[in-house]
């Protein structure tokens, strides 16, 4: 059997067992990592059961051998996830030619194209439509992105394959247990996980939280940027922030534990897996209204969304966590393997 052609940014400890797991059914796949870097973005060894390639190096001269593998009859359909760059490019405008099926997936939210310049949209827009076909497929990860590939791609068919997080920082099987998290009022633990840079509003969780009066709460910030130092400068007189720096992956399991509540003040957060993590650590979310996520998983049960940039409503949703001190793991109940295996076997049945 002909396999399924995936083109991927790069391995993540997120994408690689649903890959594994497909490859281990039976389904015939083959994955071209764009990059191979996964060490190096701090997820350490990713394991890859699969079968696969690294385009690294020569991503021009790979990209004509698979446009030349996709004319020549080579594969059963296309999932590129991404649109941008020549490798996939070469790839869509091979798979159109030649009418072989594709699905799309990446995670852009609507919300930040309804907020971009109206010519910088424009031009995204017509690239878009002129690599993508309208017959292709939209594997949505959730209602902000279904929203994204109908309002501005145009396409016709979206099915919903949401994150799942089959392993959670620190090689914890999201699915192998159960936990209760019972916080201390007098003693809540917040957290932030991610890049230090300014549409990141790092700057807006850290006066949120100085607002606040509690002499026992406190929060660590985990991840680094060009904002470090500007931040670290505007947290410099109240000792109940830290400032952890960069973290590998398996360190972020530890941070997770010894937390309540994640807070994600993002002005622009496509998704934000890392609200699937905090979930599966039974950590209450506060998150703006700009996190693609927070319109998916976070309910008044785990957590709160508040209008992004406004530091008053943040700051008032931090105070109530005090009311909320147990909190019950909920990682997504969704399988993706599943909902990937069945949609593929839809795409190369059906294929024209």
């Amino acid at each position: 059997m002909k396999p399924v052609l995936f083109i991927i940014e790069r391995p993540t400890p997120q994408r690689a067992p649903v890959l594994n797991e497909l490859h281990n059914r039976g389904v015939a796949i083959h994955v071209v990592y764009v990059h191979g870097d996964a060490a190096e973005q701090g997820w350490g060894n990713v394991r890859l059961d699969h079968p696969h390639e690294f385009a690294d190096g020569s991503r021009e001269t790979r990209a004509t051998t698979i446009a030349s593998r996709i004319r020549h009859g080579a594969y059963s359909a296309l999932v590129s996830m991404g649109y941008r760059g020549s490798l996939r490019a070469s790839a869509l405008t091979a798979a159109r030619l030649t009418r072989l099926p594709i699905a799309m997936r990446f995670d852009t939210n609507q919300l930040q194209i309804e907020a971009s310049d109206i010519y910088r949209r424009f031009a995204r827009r017509t690239s878009m439509r002129f690599l993508i076909p309208r017959s292709a497929t939209a594997w949505a990860i959730g209602s902000q992105n279904e929203r994204f590939w109908r309002e501005e791609v145009g396409l016709r068919t979206i099915v919903s394959i949401p994150y799942e997080v089959p392993v959670l920082p620190g090689d914890v099987d999201a699915y192998s247990f159960s936990r209760v998290r019972n916080s201390d009022p007098k003693r809540l633990r917040f957290l932030y996980v991610g890049r230090l840079t300014s549409i990141k509003m790092v700057d807006d969780a850290i006066a949120a939280f100085m607002n606040t009066h509690h002499p026992g709460w406190s929060l660590r910030i985990v991840g680094s940027g060009p904002d470090e130092q500007r931040l670290r400068r505007q947290a410099a007189n109240d000792t109940r922030i830290s400032f952890v720096g960069s973290q590998t992956y398996s360190e972020l399991g530890a941070h997770f534990e010894q937390s309540d509540v994640l807070v994600l003040p993002s002005a622009g957060e496509p998704w934000g897996l890392v609200v699937n993590e905090a979930l599966g650590y039974a950590l209450r979310v506060i998150a703006s209204d700009q996190v693609g996520a927070a319109y998916d998983l976070v309910t008044p049960e785990n957590g709160e969304v508040y209008p992004v940039g406004d530091i008053g409503a943040m700051t008032r949703a931090l105070d109530r966590c005090q009311v909320h001190l147990k909190q019950v793991s909920r990682p997504p109940a969704t399988n993706t393997a599943d909902l990937m295996q069945a949609d593929l076997e839809r795409l190369t049945r059906t294929r024209p």
